[in-house]
């Protein structure tokens, strides 16, 4: 999580984030983006697990009122280009939300929510849910 630079997360400041699909077909479309663009991390076994998760208070960037006031447009929520959606987490965080609703990039019609697990305003609570299911090894995965 901590070295992770994405579309909502950054190395400076380090901001640590947990970022979930909403279901398994978008994570899967998270992670075969990352196994085009990166062979190493294809390579290593990952598990598509589910959570149950608890989180309040969540910025939802489906809500045009919500995206006006961190600064960002639809179509930079979905950009290759990462400072706005960087700038709109940075003022979603110093507004007190603990975590990020999106649209899937990797995915159209997909969601993403994105968890700042080190932040202590509102409520986290998260656990294992009763799924795991190898993603890249094992006799049946869900991509090679």
């Amino acid at each position: 999580m901590q070295r992770a630079r994405g579309r909502w997360n950054t190395q400076r400041p380090r901001v640590s984030c947990l970022y979930t699909a909403w279901t398994a077909e978008g994570a899967l479309a998270e992670f075969v983006k990352l196994a085009v663009d990166r062979p190493a991390y294809a390579a290593t076994p990952r598990d598509l697990v589910s959570l149950q998760v608890d989180v309040e208070p969540v910025a939802d960037l489906t809500d045009p009122a919500v995206m006006r006031g961190l600064g960002i447009s639809a179509a930079q929520l979905v950009s290759t280009i990462y400072g706005p959606c960087h700038r709109a987490m940075l003022a979603a965080i110093r507004a007190g939300y603990r975590g990020i609703r999106a649209p899937s990039a990797s995915a159209a019609g997909e969601m993403n929510l994105m968890i700042y697990p080190e932040r202590t305003d509102g409520r986290l609570l998260l656990s294992n849910g009763p799924d795991r299911v190898p993603i890249n090894y094992g006799p049946s995965p869900l991509w090679r």
